[in-house]
């Protein structure tokens, strides 16, 4: 018995747990830089890392997106919603910001991609056109479920600025007008805002 359940195991295809994973096998995305690269457009899966007005900030993209030795864009998954959150603008935004900051060669007009799923089925598809379209010098923004924001340095730190100086305590805690997001809050038993009873009623 336990003999066929090894080989079941065995025959059994990849579980993708991590979107990240999936998105290098359908993209056959490198996990490391290629100085010498046989096709003109790849895509590489690497950690980034860069200083920011004097704030170290680090991230991973699903994938970055080369052509010619630069970084032409940076993309993130996203299954199970199609709702574009700000959350995800401020992943993306933040991939760019580190980009802009870092000494890799990258485009001036830095493409940041969202691409949004149903469900792990739904992604393979529209990352196998993504990577068709991207290979085949296609406009990105016409594959289905890919959404294509221009990165804007100012708007980035604009966004991000209030992070950046709550990251190195610049300013304090700022409430949530949303008391579902208490329940994961540290600061949750003195906040003037909302109180014990009203994060209770919620969970």
């Amino acid at each position: 018995m336990q003999v066929e359940l090894l080989l079941r195991e065995e025959n059994k295809k990849p579980i993708y747990r991590d979107e990240r994973l999936l998105v290098e096998a359908i993209l056959d995305a490198k996990r490391r830089l290629v100085r010498e690269p046989t096709r003109p457009r790849i895509t590489i899966s690497i950690p980034l890392a860069a200083l920011v007005h004097n704030i170290p900030m680090l991230g991973r993209p699903d994938a970055l997106l080369v052509e010619k030795g630069k970084v032409v864009g940076l993309l993130r998954l996203k299954i199970g919603s199609n709702r574009i959150s700000r959350s995800d603008l401020v992943r993306l935004y933040s991939y760019g910001l580190i980009v802009d900051y870092s000494p890799l060669p990258s485009r001036e007009n830095l493409s940041l991609l969202l691409v949004v799923a149903d469900s792990r089925t739904d992604a393979i598809g529209k990352l196998r056109a993504l990577k068709q379209a991207f290979e085949n010098s296609e406009p990105l923004h016409r594959v289905n479920g890919v959404h294509v924001f221009a990165y804007d340095r100012d708007y980035a730190l604009h966004i991000l600025s209030p992070l950046l100086q709550y990251w190195v305590t610049g300013r304090e805690p700022q409430a949530s007008p949303f008391p579902a997001k208490c329940s994961r809050c540290e600061f949750r038993s003195q906040c003037p805002v909302h109180s014990t009873s009203q994060v209770s009623d919620q969970q």
